[in-house]
């Protein structure tokens, strides 16, 4: 065993200096059922699809006299059961084995300082899990935009300049509302062979989401054309809906207020696409 010093955060916690490293198997380890969160096992897939020992980080243990020999895990349950996962419970890794004298009290409250300073995964490390581990919505969502040439950033594509995409939640949203193959559509023939200055933004959440809404209310009605929806997205450039989307989120669901009045401008009333909630007339 070597030991290790570990830096205390805050004053007044209890996380512990002086810990010692050990390695242990993973079936000697377990999770204690009065402190931590509850296993997630979408999370401990995602971790497995993407494991690596090198990012590891610091897993907790405590080895409590009364369970014989077998050691209480305090932080990286996910990480435990990731590793059990893809490698069997026979994996050993390296823990940081904590005094063996620490109340319950004392090592949740050790849980709780650790996972202060807890790193999330990245959503495009999520989404690259969920790809690996081949969920449908993660596969589906990488075919949408691969046939619309649009490159999901930090995933495939590291350039951030129109038509790449990097808004995950956003992905996921109009992939639920069976939306985001129309809204790439409509933003890249909207805003494809104009300059950049012009497309700048165009895929992001302030254009995306009331794009979005406008086919939730809309995309069944028999009043209303796509094509005049791209056409009312080409009179400006993708900043100035940015601007009215922010200053209309206030009045409608995702500023899509400033859509729909562009949209209806100079059609007669039985062509108009009707909303009623108020609306900002600004």
């Amino acid at each position: 065993m070597v030991a290790k010093e570990t830096e205390q955060l805050d004053p007044g916690t209890t996380k512990v200096k002086n810990a010692l490293s050990i390695v242990v198997k993973a079936k000697d380890c377990y999770r204690p059922l009065s402190y931590g969160r509850e296993i997630i096992k979408q999370h401990v897939h995602r971790i497995a699809a993407v494991f690596d020992y090198n990012k590891l980080g610091e897993i907790t243990i405590t080895e409590i006299p009364t369970k014989d020999g077998l050691y209480e895990i305090n932080d990286g349950n996910h990480r435990h059961q990731a590793m059990i996962l893809k490698f069997g419970e026979d994996v050993s890794f390296t823990a940081i084995l904590l005094p063996s004298d620490l109340t319950e009290e004392q090592r949740a409250q050790e849980y709780t300082v650790r996972n202060r300073a807890r790193v999330p995964l990245k959503p495009a490390d999520l989404f690259r899990a969920d790809v690996i581990r081949r969920d449908p919505a993660a596969l589906e969502i990488k075919r949408v935009c691969e046939e619309a040439g649009v490159g999901i950033i930090g995933y495939n594509t590291k350039t951030s300049s129109y038509p790449n995409i990097g808004t995950f939640r956003d992905l996921d949203t109009l992939h639920r509302a069976g939306n985001l193959e129309q809204v790439l559509h409509i933003i890249r023939s909207a805003y494809d062979g104009v300059p950049h200055s012009y497309s700048k933004g165009a895929m992001t959440a302030y254009v995306l989401r009331p794009v979005n809404k406008f086919l939730v209310f809309y995309k069944n009605s028999n009043k209303f054309k796509e094509t005049r929806l791209i056409d009312t997205l080409k009179r400006y450039h993708a900043k100035y809906w940015i601007g009215v989307a922010m200053k209309e989120i206030e009045f409608s669901p995702e500023g899509v207020g400033a859509l729909i009045k562009e949209y209806n401008k100079k059609l007669t009333n039985a062509s108009r696409l009707h909303y009623d909630i108020t609306i900002s007339q600004k």
